[in-house]
């Protein structure tokens, strides 16, 4: 039988186990979008610094979505070192929209997961034993599918660039 006790040390070791999952999880986001942030510094740097390449144009494409940094990539191909920036500049730009994509998923399935966790406390004394135990094989499946998500996608997210 399933006792109070029982049950809180259950929903509390998931609720402390998504928290960690979300801390690392957004830890290795941060450092990744951090890691793409300073290419996109790096190229800007180097491309105020080479010239070829004027301050209104580089404003310009920083502005510009995906299409329009290609079309202003077709411009500079006569000078393969700002062609060499601009690319690796439009590159980590699409590299960033892919890490937030592949993350927010991920983040917001174990958002839920300590949301039930955190009801599963609240509710302990309220519901009968069965209603516990139907809510603790609930949390645990969904714990399981929350960390093959997380798997998959942080594999993903370091496999970009």
């Amino acid at each position: 039988m399933i006792s109070e006790q029982n049950g809180l040390y259950f929903f509390s070791a998931w609720l402390q186990a998504n928290a960690a999952l979300f801390a690392i999880v957004g830890i290795f986001t941060v450092y990744k979008l951090q890691s793409l942030e300073g290419t996109i510094t790096s190229a800007k740097a180097l491309l105020q610094h080479m010239g070829g390449i004027g301050e209104a144009d580089i404003a310009n494409y920083a502005g510009k979505n995906s299409d329009g940094k290609e079309e202003m990539l077709g411009l500079f191909k006569n000078s393969p070192p700002v062609h060499r920036e601009l690319s690796y500049w439009k590159k980590a730009t699409e590299d960033i929209l892919k890490v937030k994509q592949f993350i927010l998923p991920a983040m917001r399935n174990t958002s839920i997961g300590m949301i039930l966790s955190g009801l599963g406390i609240m509710l302990i004394n309220i519901l009968p034993c069965w209603g516990i135990l139907t809510l603790m094989i609930t949390v645990f499946m969904l714990e399981v599918y929350i960390l093959a998500t997380i798997i998959k996608r942080t594999k993903t997210i370091f496999a970009i660039h």
